[in-house]
């Protein structure tokens, strides 16, 4: 198949000059199925003989424009076009040769009865005939120039005002124009005026933001130094008011430390120097017995004193020997040292608790031996009593040292009074079993 190969306007002017359809085949360059209906002889002799016939390819500029007259909904599509612009046929999609031949014949005839017939050569005139129209026209060329003349003059003065007023209509758009163009002047010097104040109020005004956002930022500023300055000087008072406080609880401390470490040197002092031991001697029951020693003296005799009160009294001989304060229980090994040696001058108090007499100690003084919560509750009461007890004495000895008496244990009781208190004594030590 043999295309056109000039443009799409020339192909137009073409096959109107020939009096030719116009056909135009769009095609799918990414699918090209249906080409082989152009190896057709007899179409392609028949296209030869009655078309103008050019090819577009869908992605074309050409096609795009094209497209824009004449709508492609499918490929391959097929225009055949007449000589009034208007398509003869419209073959779209894939369709067989022989509707395809059958389309394109149609066309043909469409285009056949619209066709112009071909003009037939003019004929000579008879001579006659001509001779006759010489004359005539002969005679009528006299009587029409004085006509032409004044139409000629008319003409002219009619072209001499006609180029008046197109003069002067012509002076008239000029200075209309040029009016129009004074006042755009003068509207565009106008906005630009305008644009330009404007635009010196917009920088005036982010000048005076700035400087404003400037002045703010300085003011918070100010404000953050000062909240640091007032932070930091609270918290430089507030630790010189923790260091003084620690400084007045040590110096309070120490103060205490050395009165206590004063009064332990003078309290050794006095016992060092004392030539008395003053013993008071308490029991479970309340009672009291008061003794003075020597301070040389040993603890086992402060123990037969107390041994000998006790069967006196016809009371049990088997007790242990303790100090509240500090809580100590004095040993066997203790019986051999002195008063003076185990700090009991010039004056002490020796709490007596009795014991089993198949026992050599009684397991509730002993928090370590205990195996239940009642014992241990027992062994707490026993320690704040003793605690308690041991102040009390302390400073009753120290009165009683300094105004030269002290209560004492009677030695002779009645019988009724001996029986209560070992019934008291049977009593509390049963009590203590019991927590035992």
């Amino acid at each position: 198949m043999e295309w056109y190969s000039g443009d799409i306007g020339t192909g137009i002017a073409e096959s109107k000059t020939k009096q030719l359809i116009f056909l135009v085949y769009i095609f799918d360059s990414k699918n090209e199925s249906n080409t082989q209906i152009w190896t057709n002889e007899n179409l392609v002799k028949c296209c030869k003989e009655n078309c103008i016939s050019i090819k577009m390819d869908s992605e074309s500029e050409t096609c795009s424009f094209f497209k824009q007259i004449y709508p492609v909904t499918e490929y391959p599509t097929t225009y055949l076009i007449g000589l009034d612009g208007k398509p003869l046929e419209l073959i779209s999609g894939l369709v067989s040769e022989d509707e395809f031949i059958a389309k394109f014949h149609k066309a043909i005839e469409a285009h056949n009865l619209v066709r112009k017939p071909e003009s037939k050569p003019n004929q000579i005139p008879n001579t006659s005939q001509s001779e006759r129209n010489i004359s005539s026209q002969s005679t009528d060329t006299r009587s029409t120039e004085e006509e032409q003349k004044k139409s000629i003059d008319e003409k002219v003065a009619k072209a001499k005002e006609k180029l008046k007023e197109i003069q002067e209509k012509k002076r008239n758009e000029e200075e209309e124009k040029e009016k129009n163009s004074e006042m755009e002047r003068r509207k565009l010097g106008q906005e630009i005026l305008r644009a330009k104040r404007e635009k010196e109020e917009q920088e005036l005004k982010k000048i005076a933001d700035e400087k404003r956002k400037e002045k703010l930022e300085d003011e918070l500023a100010k404000k953050r130094i000062l909240e640091k300055i007032r932070q930091d000087r609270e918290e430089k008072q507030k630790r010189y008011a923790q260091e003084k406080s620690q400084a007045e609880k040590a110096t309070e401390e120490e103060r205490v430390r050395l009165e206590q470490q004063k009064a332990m040197e003078r309290q050794a002092e006095a016992a060092r120097k004392s030539n008395i031991a003053r013993i008071q001697f308490r029991f479970v029951d309340g009672s009291c017995i008061s003794k003075q020693f020597d301070p040389d003296q040993v603890l086992s005799d402060a123990q037969n004193f107390v041994i000998q009160k006790l069967v006196e009294a016809n009371e049990n001989t088997s007790f242990s020997m303790h100090t509240a304060f500090p809580k100590r229980k004095f040993s066997q090994n203790d019986m051999s040292s002195t008063l003076r040696d185990l700090n009991l001058t010039p004056s002490a108090t020796i709490l007596i608790i009795p014991v089993d007499k198949n026992s050599s100690l009684l397991p509730s003084l002993s928090p370590s031996s205990t195996t239940s919560p009642l014992t241990t509750i027992a062994t707490y009461a026993t320690d704040l009593f003793s605690l308690v007890f041991s102040i009390f004495a302390t400073m009753w000895g120290v009165v009683t040292s300094m105004i030269g008496f002290g209560p004492s244990r009677p030695e002779n009781q009645n019988n009724s009074s001996n029986n209560e208190r070992q019934n008291t004594n049977n009593v509390q030590s049963e009590s203590i079993q019991k927590y035992i």
